[in-house]
């Protein structure tokens, strides 16, 4: 019976005493300090490898575009390249920069229309967002004014399907909506269009050309009627380019136009199909690999040259972004 109870008094023992021995607090030790921990060993280098390091452009975030191309403004007016302009355009930013474009062209491409897609493209922009508006068709120039007061500037315009002389879109216009940009954010205006008349209305191409197979062009420009026109006679007026409030206002946007203010933009037929000169060049200048927006638009300016267009395209942003990417590059 010894046996078997001191036997018994063992097995009760394995389940009464605690698995885990708790050791009660001692007064006062829960305000002493831890003692620090031993430092660790330095991490090791990672091993070098030869992945290529992806180029930071600072504008990372989403990719938008407004493509506008008119052809159809009707009878002497009517231009033929400004909508394979557009679609040539596509193409590209689409495919190859990784834009989500909108695309608006010839009876659609009303005033109402334009804006307010350019500026719902301006007011979703958050930190790193790219946009880009991209114009084909024509452009004027008329006489600012304020209410019913001229103003002594001159303005450069563009013109919707549905322009009026009063009722034309402004770069007032367009920096109204510009100003809604995020601060971080980048817009790319590019104008393929003019905003003088000094060039006949339908010059050929130069003497570089073969004279029996060059083709005709036209102008990218619509000139006022008289009593708008006289509006700006008299002594010279200063000029307001197309984005250059927005440009005077904020550091983040980057405009490309195709000529100079004394100069039009022309359209021809290039390839057998009719295009804008300047877009035609830009989009076949535009490698696959990023290209800082300066030295493409030198390179554009070198194919006119050396293809009978007088016009000069004219860059105007902040030093600082001018050798961006063009459309922020290729996305990788």
């Amino acid at each position: 019976m010894g046996f078997w109870s001191n036997t018994i008094k063992k097995i009760k023992s394995l389940f009464t005493t605690p698995a885990v021995e708790l050791i009660a607090p001692t007064p006062g030790l829960s305000d002493n300090p831890l003692p620090a921990p031993r430092p660790e060993a330095p991490a090791r280098p990672a091993a070098k490898t030869n992945a290529k390091v992806v180029p930071d452009y600072k504008f990372a975030g989403n990719r938008k575009a407004l493509l506008v191309g008119i052809n159809a403004y009707g009878g002497a007016n009517t231009l033929q390249g400004c909508v394979m302009d557009c679609r040539c355009y596509w193409n590209r930013v689409v495919k190859e920069f990784d834009y989500d474009c909108r695309v608006v062209i010839d009876a659609r491409a009303t005033l109402e229309n334009i804006l307010h897609r350019f500026d719902l493209l301006c007011s979703e922009t958050d930190r790193g967002d790219q946009v880009a508006f991209i114009y084909s068709g024509h452009g004027s120039r008329v006489r600012d004014r304020d209410g019913d007061e001229l103003v002594d500037q001159m303005d450069e315009c563009l013109c919707p399907v549905d322009m009026t002389w009063d009722y034309l879109l402004l770069d007032d216009l367009l920096a109204e909506c510009l100003a809604k940009l995020h601060p971080q954010a980048l817009a790319w205006l590019v104008f393929d269009c003019c905003h003088s008349g000094s060039m006949s209305k339908n010059p050929t191409l130069g003497a570089s050309v073969n004279p029996v197979t060059r083709p005709t062009m036209r102008n990218r420009y619509i000139a006022p009627p008289f009593d708008i026109e006289a509006r700006g006679t008299g002594a010279p007026l200063p000029l307001n380019r197309l984005g250059k409030t927005a440009q005077d206002a904020q550091s983040n946007v980057i405009c490309l136009s195709a000529c100079r203010d004394n100069q039009t933009a022309a359209e021809a037929n290039l390839a057998g199909e009719w295009r804008g000169a300047f877009s035609y060049y830009l989009l076949n200048v535009l490698g696959k690999n990023p290209t800082p927006t300066a030295m493409l638009m030198g390179d554009i300016a070198d194919n006119l040259k050396i293809n009978g267009f007088a016009q000069l395209p004219v860059l105007t942003a902040p030093k600082e972004l001018e050798n961006l990417p063009f459309l922020g590059g290729p996305r990788p």
